[in-house]
Order: structure tokens, then C-alpha cells, then sequence
């Protein structure tokens, strides 16, 4: 896993909530702060609950819609920056996983706001890189997704989720956790 810096600050609970004063938050986990985790998906997560509360307009009471957006774009770009760290990736190849162009990821890393699609796509992509860390060696991870595999008719991991057939991974994901591989 990549070295992610560490974060503190407060995922709001809901929207109706942070704006009554800031005080209120949990992190992913529900405790009451997100600090000073060491690297990995927690740092990821939290990044993620932030630009998705700040998306919802759930800023402290007082802060304005630019300093709003500044917090967002500041942790989006943590967020994208490190998950494609994370695997290892090019942002050619992060680009196809994700379905956007790598002007687009140069953007988001800069700190340009991340929209609610592109954000609930990132999340599923995290979420394929903690499963396949779970069956395999996470190193691995991107290199698998680039190999052809007869249990996909020869198509390589990445190819099949560009056309949309990720429900294919995810049960293979499924039956080498189970045990039961097919």
C-alpha cells in the first residue's frame, strides 16, 4: 500500500447536522474524528466521506461556498491522488479503469471538484482494490488486471470491466474468498 499522508478532519454526519455549528461528524468507522490514521483505505475512505459531505453542503456554519469547495477540491485530490497510488497505476491505465481521460484525473488531482458520478466510481474502484487485496498479494493487483485470464474467455481483468461485465470479477472475487473457487 502507497504512503498516504495523514488526515484530520471531521466527516460530516448528515447535511442537516454540520451546518448547525461544525461540531458534529464521524468517521467512517463512527467514531467522533477522522486523525491521524496511518496509510491505507481508512485515509482513502475518509477523503472520500469528505468530498461527499462537503457535495451534500454540509459545511460549518460561517464558511463560504469557496472556502466549501476549496476543502472539497483539497481532499478530492488527496482521494484520487492516492487511490491511483494506490494501484500503482499510470493515469492512462487509471483512466480506462475508471471510465474518465487522464486530463480529466490530471484535474482532479490538482483539486478540481470531483462530481457525484465520477466520486461514486472512485469508491467502486477502492472497493475493487480492497476485495482483490483480500485474495491476492494487493502488489499484484495491477498486474492481474492487465493479464489475460481464461476465466474471463481470455479477456484481461481491466477489459472486462471497461464493458461493463464487473459482476464477472466480483464473483470471482466471491469464490476465492469462499474457498470455493470454480
Amino acid at each position: 500500500m502507497s504512503v498516504i499522508p495523514k488526515v484530520g478532519f471531521k466527516v460530516p454526519a448528515s447535511a442537516e447536522e454540520a451546518p448547525s455549528g461544525g461540531s458534529q461528524g464521524q468517521d467512517i468507522r463512527g467514531g467522533a474524528f477522522v486523525e491521524d490514521h496511518p496509510a491505507g483505505s481508512v485515509a482513502l475512505a475518509a477523503a472520500a466521506g469528505v468530498v461527499a459531505g462537503v457535495a451534500l453542503g454540509a459545511a460549518p456554519k460561517g464558511v463560504t461556498r469557496m472556502a466549501t469547495a476549496a476543502i472539497a477540491g483539497a481532499a478530492a485530490a488527496g482521494f484520487v491522488s492516492a487511490l491511483r497510488a494506490d494501484w500503482g497505476m499510470t493515469r492512462e491505465m487509471f483512466a480506462r479503469l475508471i471510465g474518465y481521460g487522464t486530463r480529466t484525473i490530471a484535474g482532479w488531482e490538482k483539486g478540481a471538484t470531483v462530481g457525484k458520478a465520477p466520486m461514486r466510481t472512485l469508491i467502486k474502484v477502492q472497493r475493487l482494490r480492497e476485495a482483490l487485496s483480500r485474495v491476492m498479494n494487493p502488489k499484484f493487483a495491477r498486474v492481474w488486471m492487465e493479464m489475460p485470464n481464461p476465466a474471463f474467455d481470455g479477456l484481461k481483468p481491466l477489459e472486462v470491466w471497461e464493458r461493463g461485465q464487473e459482476d464477472q470479477i466480483w464473483t470471482m472475487i466471491y469464490d476465492l474468498e469462499s474457498g470455493d473457487p470454480a
